[in-house]
């Protein structure tokens, strides 16, 4: 089909042109290997459900080894919380997945604040607008820091 673009001042082809028997051929390709593909993502799932496993574990590991006293139960909330599929959290990006020390404090300093205060972010009163981290850091005092890498030091 021929449409006149009046913008561009021309006549523009729109849409493809196929042969009659194309999409049904395309259609009973697809039906032919639904069962194949429906298996695939049940396959699928389940390899990602226990690496997700895997993964939280680790995240709850991590987390009391960096943060000393972080009780184990609220570890445990805030990987289970940060290590969500699809969240889009620090917890899911490639540094997240190797439990480097950055992400995995990151993840801990986005979770802490609401519980810690007691009071839910709608409630809370506003922060000073020129440093918006001041309630992040404060909540996060009482932990001691995490351990920095250095050259003469052996990671665990």
């Amino acid at each position: 089909m021929v449409r006149f673009n009046r913008r561009r001042r021309r006549y523009e082809r729109q849409g493809l042109l196929v042969e009659e028997a194309a999409p049904a051929r395309a259609e009973s390709a697809c039906l032919a290997d639904a069962e194949a593909r429906a298996c695939r993502r049940e396959r699928d799932a389940a390899r990602c459900a226990g690496e997700d496993v895997r993964f939280t574990a680790g995240l709850a590991a991590e987390i009391p080894r960096l943060f000393l006293r972080c009780p184990p139960a609220r570890a445990q909330d805030i990987a289970a919380h940060a290590a969500a599929r699809g969240s889009g959290r620090v917890a899911r990006t490639a540094a997240g997945r190797s439990l480097e020390t950055e992400a995995v404090t990151a993840a801990v300093r986005a979770a802490w604040p609401p519980r810690s205060r007691g009071c839910s972010p709608a409630v809370r009163p506003p922060a000073h607008r020129t440093s918006p981290r001041t309630p992040r850091r404060a909540a996060a005092a009482g932990w001691p820091a995490p351990p920095r890498a250095s050259p003469w030091r052996q990671e665990r």
